[in-house]
């Protein structure tokens, strides 16, 4: 899903939806998320 040219992706490892912020690795726009489900720790608003 499209949010002004950054995409807002599920989790890569198993295509969920659900997550949880890892604030302290999160910086300005770029939001460090884990996967609530299977643990996996990605960007979640990489740019297109």
């Amino acid at each position: 899903m499209l949010n002004g040219g950054i995409l807002n992706r599920a989790c890569p490892q198993c295509d969920s939806r659900r997550h949880k912020p890892l604030e302290p690795y999160s910086v300005d726009r770029w939001h460090v998320v884990e996967c609530a489900d299977c643990g996996f720790v990605y960007l979640q608003d990489p740019p297109d």
